[in-house]
């Protein structure tokens, strides 16, 4: 049996030395947990742009049972600066000032670290859920010092490609592109986050647009959200509310929903809330701001970041949550609403029925009025609530679960 390193790296990229749970790094790190208990023989690795080399990370498996407790580095010096397998990308003052913060970062971890534990994964499987750009600059250290490594990267989605049918021909877009073609074409086999983002993969591969994949397995992510244990910090809503989480103005679909509360909500007698939860965007501000929706500002709450204790009491006080992105890899909120016993209304995308099956209520992405009637019988029909939240929680026992993902990975990368 081939040796398995897991990848932490996404992790020491996080802004301002604050973990940020949600997203990519969330799964980085639950997969991480259970593996660390489930497969005790793996070996933690993080990635470090500014030695070209992996370090081993440990694991104190008493703090993981209390809380995620990895011995990563304080300093955040591993930050992404540029695509190495790339020399025209990024910009020239990045190129010309990468070798003097390179000399700068391997000071400031001399001083803070010491020696490293350095990691040769020769003739072993290295797995990272990482985002593609970082991934593609550990590739190129292995290709340089090792011999024999199973690549297998974690695949979250390709929605930059997407502007609802083409490839996008933006900065961002084109790199995004080509980080992801150069995984394909570097790793041995891939790990899809949904059946959606597989057959994704697979349609831009047999376009053409992507070298054709060898092996592509769906790992389907979670439904579980799991107890932190942190304090309350937050008052719940006084007043009846919808929930959506992480949601923002375009690809997210924010649009449709302040539509539905313009133009059928707000004429309720006592209409309920809207709380978003999550980053708060300067686009959203100036939306309720603007001429448009100021007459509807007042039925939105938001609150900034929310812990995950706050975050749980959110998803279970809601009367529903609602993800209406047009695209998604997987759709955590959606999933985590089922979890905490709650209905979901859900724009009526494939990945959607995935996470949700029957026991999400659909709406058509640009479809206001769809999306209305069902907010209006959540709201307004106790009987039919209460019977959905039945459903939601008989059904609980057949859904995912972040040991059901962890096992299935390990089950890919052992048969890699």
């Amino acid at each position: 049996m081939k040796k398995i390193y897991y990848d932490l790296t996404e992790l020491m990229t996080v802004g301002g030395g604050k973990f940020s749970y949600y997203g990519i790094a969330r799964v980085v790190v639950e997969v991480a947990k259970c593996a660390a208990v489930e497969f005790p023989e793996t070996v933690f690795v993080f990635h470090s742009q500014d030695h070209d080399k992996f370090f081993r990370i440990h694991i104190n498996l008493e703090d993981l049972r209390r809380k995620f407790v990895f011995d990563l580095p304080e300093i955040q010096t591993t930050r992404y600066r540029e695509r190495i397998y790339r020399k025209d990308a990024g910009s020239f003052l990045t190129r010309i000032l990468s070798p003097f913060i390179r000399r700068i970062n391997l000071r400031r971890w001399k001083a803070h670290h010491g020696v490293l534990e350095n990691v040769d994964m020769s003739d072993g499987v290295f797995y990272s859920a990482a985002r593609p750009k970082l991934i593609s600059n550990m590739i190129m250290t292995i290709k340089r010092q090792m011999q024999n490594v199973e690549v297998v990267p974690m695949l979250h989605d390709l929605i930059p490609l997407h502007d609802f049918g083409g490839i996008k021909a933006t900065i961002f877009c084109n790199n995004f592109y080509h980080d992801n073609n150069f995984l394909l074409e570097n790793s041995h086999h891939q790990i899809a986050n949904s059946q959606f983002t597989k057959d994704d993969i697979e349609a831009y591969c047999a376009a053409g647009h992507f070298p054709k994949s060898q092996r592509i397995t769906a790992v389907p992510l979670v439904h579980e959200f799991l107890e932190s244990g942190e304090d309350i910090q937050i008052d719940l809503p006084q007043k009846p509310y919808f929930l959506m989480v992480g949601t923002m103005l375009g690809r997210k679909n924010l649009d449709v929903v302040l539509d539905a509360y313009l133009d059928h909500l707000s004429k309720l007698v006592d209409p309920p809330i809207l709380v978003l939860a999550g980053a708060i965007r300067k686009r959203t501000i100036q939306a309720l701001k603007s001429e448009k929706y100021k007459a509807i500002a007042h039925y939105v709450e938001m609150i900034a970041n929310p812990n995950e204790t706050d975050l749980k009491r959110l998803y279970e006080g809601a009367r529903g949550v609602i993800l209406p992105s047009h695209i998604e890899g997987w759709g955590l909120p959606a999933g985590e609403a089922l979890w905490c016993g709650t209905p979901a209304i859900c724009s009526d995308i494939p990945v959607l029925r995935e996470v949700c099956g029957n026991l999400g209520l659909y709406f058509g992405s640009n479809d206001q009025e769809a999306l209305s009637k069902c907010m209006v019988q959540l709201f307004e029909d106790s009987e039919y609530y209460y019977s959905l939240k039945r459903k939601i929680s008989d059904a609980k026992p057949q859904l995912r679960t972040w040991r059901m993902v962890t096992n299935e990975v390990f089950d890919a990368l052992k048969n890699s």
